[in-house]
Order: C-alpha cells, then sequence, then structure tokens
C-alpha cells in the first residue's frame, strides 16, 4: 500500500481549531478518495450539527454494548459521560465504497489505532496538528458552548496531559 492509498489520522489538541478544518476543507476536496470518518458521540449535537453527518450521536448504553462488542477501532472517554469513538462499520463502508477514511481524534485514539493490534495499523499516514494556545481558546469561545471556565480547564488539560505524549511521540507522526 502506497502513501496515496492509505487512510488519514489527524491529530492534535483537544478543542482545538483546525483538525476538522483540515479534513473537510482542505483534503477531501482536492482528493475525493477520501472521506471523513463520522465519529459516534454519546452528547447531545452542537447547533447546526445533524445526526449521521458530523457525529452518529447515540445514547450511553448504545455506546456501551459497542464498546463490549468491539464495534469501535478506538474510542475516548474525554468527559464525564461523554464517548467518541470510529467505528469499524465506518471503515468498512468506506472501503466497500472504494474510499479511505480521514480520522480526526484525540491522542487516545492516535495511541488506539496506530497500535500493533490495530487493523489499520499500516494503513494510516498520520498528521499532527499543533494550534497555537490562542487559537484554541478563539476558537472555544466562539463555539459558544463553553464557559471561561470549561475552556480554561481544556486548556490545562492539554498542556499537561496532550503537550507531553506529542513531544514523546512526535517521531510517530509522517
Amino acid at each position: 500500500m502506497t502513501q496515496f492509498q492509505k487512510n488519514i489520522l489527524v491529530t492534535g489538541y483537544s478543542g482545538s481549531a483546525g483538525k476538522s478544518f483540515l479534513i473537510t476543507q482542505k483534503i477531501i476536496p482536492i482528493a475525493p478518495i477520501f472521506q471523513s470518518s463520522i465519529s459516534h458521540a454519546t452528547r447531545e449535537p452542537r447547533g447546526a450539527e445533524k445526526n449521521g453527518k458530523e457525529y452518529h450521536f447515540i445514547k450511553p448504553l448504545k455506546n456501551e454494548k459497542m464498546i463490549l462488542q468491539r464495534s469501535f477501532l478506538e474510542y475516548t472517554n474525554p468527559a464525564k459521560d461523554i464517548y467518541y469513538g470510529s467505528s469499524v462499520a465506518e471503515y468498512k463502508k468506506a472501503r466497500k465504497a472504494e474510499k479511505f477514511l480521514a480520522f480526526d481524534v484525540d491522542y487516545k485514539g492516535f495511541e488506539q489505532l496506530t497500535a500493533p493490534n490495530s487493523i489499520l495499523k499500516n494503513q494510516l499516514v498520520t498528521v499532527l496538528l499543533l494550534t497555537p494556545v490562542w487559537q484554541r481558546i478563539a476558537w472555544m469561545q466562539k463555539r459558544g458552548d463553553m464557559t471561561n471556565e470549561s475552556i480554561i480547564k481544556r486548556v490545562s488539560y492539554s498542556d499537561k496531559v496532550e503537550r507531553p505524549f506529542f513531544e514523546k511521540n512526535k517521531t510517530s507522526f509522517d
């Protein structure tokens, strides 16, 4: 499989500006062999989000069942009662349509998708997108669904947990 016949994994700080934009506005328009991986989420839709477009919105009980059935390629639990995950079914659907997926995941998703036991281990081009803190704060404020306290908490988490992970694993990215 050549570099141009692989899925793309874009990761970076959680809540950061840029990962989805890079995929939907830059990669897919010039390389229609890719499609955005639509993750499952146990949270409520924000703003104009539509089920099946930005996310597959599911109930926590269904999410638990999918985890037990190993229906996810990767999943993460970034906040109390909120899960995100990329499903095996989404991957199989893309491959059946002769498409490759462009994943937008956090560092935990990166770890799972690139793990030695992942079915995608050698089928990924990995991109690390590090946006400046001021840009992440501006984007979170613009979203309008976060308090200043939750933004500070998110940025603090990025600095304490995600930044050291990305620094330690910087040679793991293409």
